[in-house]
């Protein structure tokens, strides 16, 4: 259900001056950022900046809190009001894509650059009416050690190995958007076609865990579970039947058919692709299981560390508000 009429008394907006889309157009932000007195404007790039201007922020009673940034900004916001607990109620949330990935933001329906986005904010901020409110469910990651990691994407396998190749050969080309996502697929494509294990074709192995809808043990080309309905490139590879709210989805290694299983795969018309072929999606609010490889949350690495357990679970949804 999409709500309307949201008019925070105060509103913060936190901007990663980093992140891609930002840093190329960081004249063009200022200005737009100028325009929004007397929000209260902060700059935070690490996790230790995020975490003392959310503080900040819940000091001066924010109602309505905008994330200038990309998905990894999104997640450390995310990470940091849910481990750490700043504000007595969570805010309202508006994500400005200003990163190198905006998958969470397109998902929620926000387009265009970081200065069509906050000058459509500003409107609807004056114009109550125009506000649409969303809920999403958010992603909790259980490590056993260290603080929970919260986002929305996690991905492992050739995900995680795909994420490392863009961080380490196309990042430092400076191209960024659902293009520099359809140079990783094209790569991940043409290893596949070739039948030749290179920097993405790393499956991942898997203990399985103990539940019903825990991961069955095995080798997988890729494991994900989300909670957006749409990822990069617009695909939307589950397609499980339950009324739950992490969507969780395993291909395992060299599945049976998988060039003419792709489509339906990532269109989401995946409801004939059978197990047996090595193909698997349902919904779930809790999922666990055990690696030792690297996974990512909203396009940042993590390592296992080991055969570590992780719990994958579902919030309550948070809000955002959608520009």
């Amino acid at each position: 259900m999409v709500e309307t009429g949201f008019a925070p008394a105060v509103t913060g907006i936190l901007c990663n001056t980093l992140g891609g889309r930002l840093r190329k157009r960081r004249k063009a932000v200022r200005r737009a950022l100028g325009d929004f007195a007397p929000a209260r404007i902060r700059e935070a790039c690490t996790v230790d900046e995020v975490t003392a201007a959310l503080h900040a922020f819940a000091g001066e009673g924010i109602e309505l809190l905008v994330v200038a940034g990309g998905d990894g900004t999104v997640q450390m916001v995310l990470s940091s009001l849910f481990n750490y607990r700043p504000f007595s109620k969570m805010p309202v949330l508006a994500v400005i894509p200003g990163g190198t990935t905006n998958m969470t933001a397109l998902d929620l329906g926000v387009r265009g650059g970081p200065v069509r986005a906050l000058r459509r904010l500003q409107r609807c901020l004056h114009e109550p009416a125009r506000t649409r409110l969303v809920r999403r469910p958010v992603i909790r990651v259980e490590r056993g050690e260290g603080p929970d990691v919260y986002g929305m994407f996690f991905g492992a396998g050739v995900i995680a190995s795909g994420v490392s190749y863009f961080q380490s050969r196309i990042r430092r080309l400076g191209i960024t958007g659902e293009f520099a996502s359809g140079l990783v697929v094209l790569r991940f494509l043409g290893e596949l076609l070739t039948g030749r294990r290179g920097r993405i074709m790393r499956p991942v192995e898997v203990a399985p865990g103990a539940g019903d809808n825990d991961i069955q043990g095995g080798t997988y080309l890729f494991v994900l579970a989300s909670t957006l309905q749409r990822l990069l490139l617009g695909v939307r590879p589950y397609w499980g039947g339950q009324d739950e709210p992490l969507h969780v989805t395993c291909v395992r290694e060299s599945p049976r058919r998988f060039w003419r299983s792709l489509p339906p795969l990532l269109a989401g018309r995946g409801s004939k692709l059978r197990e047996e072929d090595g193909y698997l999606s349902w919904n779930a609010r809790v999922v666990d299981m055990a690696m030792a490889d690297h996974f990512v949350v909203d396009g940042e690495l993590y390592s296992a560390g080991g055969e570590r357990s992780l719990r994958l679970s579902a919030t309550d949804p948070a809000v955002f508000l959608v520009p």
